[in-house]
């Protein structure tokens, strides 16, 4: 979430103290989940503050943009007419423009929270300590498992090669290009668990986006990457940089052979190919000896690899499963993880490169034939800047789950 966006949870408002510790519990959780936002909380009715008191306390924080977030579960009077009301806000629109200390900010209405397999998670979580019974409780390993078979991008994996470490293989030539986007926000994270003497596993390597960084900073790396392909274009990069501190193996997390604990274990965006999942969890929290930093994608409603899948291939895409299913199993296995929301800003020299970085996991083939219409969409949504640099007005954004050893 960007600098200057300001988050207005709101309540209905009760004379029981209830509703508003949960209301103020949630705002600390969305502030912590997002640590560059401003968040706030106000109520409806009996509590304190007042919609308008609410939006009055953002006066001198430096936010242009408030998004009013309705602590409800669905829609309702309340939500549909009672607070966009208040708020401003006309029947069948969800921003407007108001005033702040002389100041003009935009004020966007959000949904209630809805349905949503988070929701659901919750209500067997409530219903399983009720009955005293956690059979109640969703396989939350096998969700994710069943999810990632079903997904569209699995589904093209097998399409464009027999293997998924094939796929990588091929992949390797091109795969590097736009890592400094993703890779900066998540080192800057990890620099204040590291120094000289710590030791890291970096499970999925990849190409070295954050084993070649991260190895200039600590002890030494154990490197685990299936892709042949992958792991001889990160071997070619640390001979360039001259890092003899790591140690590469190729083989895939369930098979690779490791020896006792590591300070810091790593796994960015490589979670979606790990097969028995809790089993696979379990190993990595016994090699962690302080802290296990696990790198999910989130889903988002402007999904634009979605849009660009749909031109390419002419059909919906299906995403994978988000990255509450991973943290769920993980306290389903009695551990306390922490989310930090990690947002990137895509850039490029040209507009060509952004074209050629959107459609990177894509079969050349079938982004020749629609060529035309993918430049189209993309620079709809790609701006040069001051800098001359082409970036997307959309950020992108991962979560990283934390889990600290011993908490």
């Amino acid at each position: 979430m960007e600098n200057n966006t300001g988050v207005l949870v709101l309540g209905h408002g009760s004379s029981l103290p209830f509703n508003k510790e949960v209301v103020n519990a949630v705002a600390n959780m969305i502030g912590k989940c997002n640590g560059n936002a401003v968040v706030k909380t106000a109520f409806l009715n009996i509590d304190t503050p007042t919609l308008h008191e609410g939006l009055k306390s953002f006066e001198g924080t430096g936010v242009n943009r408030i998004v009013a977030l309705p602590c409800f579960l669905a829609p309702g009077v309340h939500t549909t007419k009672d607070i966009p009301r208040v708020l401003g806000i006309k029947e069948g629109d969800n921003r407007t423009m108001i005033q702040l200390g002389g100041t003009d900010v935009e004020l966007v209405y959000a949904e209630p929270l809805g349905a949503d397999p988070c929701i659901a998670g919750i209500a067997c979580r409530r219903i399983g300590d009720a009955l005293n019974d956690q059979t109640s409780m969703p396989n939350w390993a096998q969700l994710w498992e069943q999810g990632m078979r079903e997904s569209s991008w699995m589904d093209d994996i097998a399409q464009q090669a027999n293997s998924v470490n094939k796929y990588w293989d091929d992949q390797s030539p091109r795969y590097n290009r736009g890592h400094d986007a993703y890779r900066s926000p998540v080192v800057d994270r990890l620099k204040k668990y590291i120094d000289t003497t710590t030791t890291l596993l970096d499970i999925g390597a990849g190409t070295g986006a954050l084993t070649i960084p991260l190895a200039k900073k600590v002890k030494n790396v154990v490197s685990i990457e299936p892709s042949a392909g992958m792991l001889d274009y990160l071997k070619n990069t640390a001979l360039k940089e001259n890092l003899e501190n790591i140690e590469f193996i190729n083989n895939t997390w369930e098979d690779a052979r490791i020896s006792g604990q590591y300070d810091i274990v790593v796994c960015s965006h490589a979670l979606y190919f790990i097969t028995d999942m809790k089993k696979s969890l379990q190993r990595m929290i016994d090699a962690t000896g302080k802290h296990l930093f696990l790198m999910i994608g989130i889903h988002e409603s402007n999904d634009r690899y979605g849009d660009i899948w749909k031109i390419i291939k002419g059909t919906p895409y299906k995403p994978g499963p988000d990255y509450i299913n991973i943290y769920n199993l993980l306290r389903e296995m009695d551990l306390y993880p922490e989310v930090k929301i990690i947002t990137t800003t895509m850039e490029c020299s040209n507009l060509d490169e952004a074209v050629k970085l959107a459609t990177s996991h894509f079969d050349e083939s079938d982004i020749l034939a629609k060529k035309d219409a993918i430049r189209s969409y993309i620079s709809q949504y790609v701006q040069q800047e001051s800098d001359g640099m082409f970036r997307w007005k959309d950020s992108f954004k991962s979560a990283l789950i934390v889990v600290n050893k011993n908490v």
